[in-house]
């Protein structure tokens, strides 16, 4: 017999927000229910408070903390010291060079 989960979250930028570490299997039927509602600020789980935190395992903690950064580059974009850095980067400027650092 099959039994059916509920989860309760939301998608940002396409992605499934849940204030608990879900994993949902792959190869099943999934049914989505948009509510409408939207949610409140203090709800937004993509920003744990510390309590919330100390729940996930470090790779949740990375994973988020990548996705703010994320969404902070796409909503402010770079700033100009870093888009030159980039520009340096793109040029060569900083190839390695691993026989300098053979003994």
């Amino acid at each position: 017999m099959v039994q059916v989960q509920t989860y309760q979250g939301y998608f940002r930028n396409g992605q499934f927000m849940s204030p608990k570490a879900v994993r949902l299997p792959d190869n099943v039927e999934v049914f989505i229910t948009v509510t409408g509602r939207k949610m409140p600020q203090d709800a937004i789980w993509a920003n744990p408070s510390d309590n919330q935190e100390e729940s996930y395992t470090l790779e949740q903690q990375t994973a988020i903390k990548f996705l703010n950064a994320t969404e902070k580059i796409n909503k402010e974009g770079f700033d100009p010291e870093t888009l030159e850095a980039f520009e340096r980067w793109d040029s060569g400027e900083f190839k390695l060079d691993f026989e300098e650092r053979l003994p």
